[in-house]
């Protein structure tokens, strides 16, 4: 279940650079309980290329609340895309697991057309922030 989300919260949170948007998705990620991502018309999830660190990997793009994955898709062409959630549990139990046995990263909250990029982190990373919070 996705937690209540302000206009005032949105248009807050769309306006912070990548590091405090990380903060943000992981104190809210944990008060929803539930993770976003968009799947394509196929229900494949929507994986793209980034640079981490010099590297080219593959992305899964992540948000803590639905109307942030929404804004995204609306305002990147991708308005075939839906918005599926998972649930924490099921994030941490299957998907962790499965994304990192294919070397798939995570870029965390990434806004449309934003030329500083959603941080990027390993599901290892991940796992050890759920972990503690």
């Amino acid at each position: 279940m996705s937690y209540k989300l302000s206009t005032i919260e949105f248009n807050t949170a769309v306006k912070l650079n990548s590091i405090f948007r990380y903060h943000h998705f992981l104190k809210k990620a944990n008060k929803g309980l539930e993770l976003f991502i968009l799947t394509a018309p196929n229900d494949e999830p929507f994986l793209q290329q980034a640079e981490n660190d010099g590297k080219e990997v593959t992305v899964l793009p992540l948000w803590c609340h639905e109307l942030y994955a929404e804004h995204y898709s609306k305002n990147s062409n991708l308005n075939d895309y839906k918005t599926q959630g998972i649930t924490l549990g099921a994030f941490l139990e299957k998907w962790i697991p499965q994304l990192n046995n294919n070397n798939i990263c995570f870029e965390i909250f990434p806004l449309p057309n934003d030329k500083e990029r959603g941080q990027i982190i390993s599901c290892n990373d991940l796992l050890d922030k759920f972990e503690f919070l």
